[in-house]
């Protein structure tokens, strides 16, 4: 991906309207509960997930983002073991997060947000090396296929080449290095 300089945040277009929208939509969708929703809402990953395609000026960013909330949703719940990291899936840090489609917009807004989603798996996988190996569960990291200092230093890199105010209202990166993937830890389905 090819990183511009001009900046393009457009926060005007993603509005605490437009977010409380999205998660209705995706709730009612997956017949989430109120405290679920609210769990969904507090989520900082979500709610980036929920901005990149406006922030980056994206062709049918109402859809697009609504699309892309679907595919974390489910990778938190019922989807889990489909997007489960594998090592063919794993072959580079955003082959993880090849579900989500942008259309148009500001590439490098979409890399920076892309970045900062990446950072937080990156995060999340370091994190469960012991606790993955002792499960006999995949994890890029502990399999040796990542480099955790490399692909930081990547991130970062991406995240820092271009500045993006209202992005870093949503999360920066030692907040979203902190958190974890999913939004509820104990699905109400499982």
């Amino acid at each position: 991906m090819t990183i511009s300089t001009q900046k393009v945040c457009r926060a005007a277009r993603f509005t605490e309207s437009t977010w409380l929208d999205l998660t209705d939509h995706v709730a009612r969708e997956f017949g989430m509960s109120e405290e679920r929703l609210e769990m969904l809402r507090a989520k900082d990953i979500a709610r980036l997930i929920g901005a990149i395609p406006f922030l980056a000026g994206c062709d049918h960013a109402t859809e697009t983002a609504a699309a892309n909330l679907r595919h974390y949703v489910m990778s938190c719940g019922v989807g889990r073991q489909i997007y489960a990291a594998t090592p063919d899936n794993s072959t580079g840090v955003f082959g993880r997060l090849s579900p989500a489609k942008y259309h148009g917009g500001d590439e490098a807004i979409i890399l920076r947000g892309m970045s900062l989603i990446a950072l937080n798996m990156l995060a999340d996988y370091e994190r469960d090396v012991e606790l993955d190996r002792s499960m006999g569960k995949y994890n890029p990291i502990g399999a040796g296929d990542w480099n955790y200092d490399e692909k930081y230093a990547e991130l970062i890199s991406n995240v820092t080449a271009i500045e993006c105010p209202e992005m870093d209202e949503i999360v920066e990166v030692h907040t979203i290095m902190n958190n974890w993937w999913a939004f509820d830890a104990f699905p109400s389905w499982f």
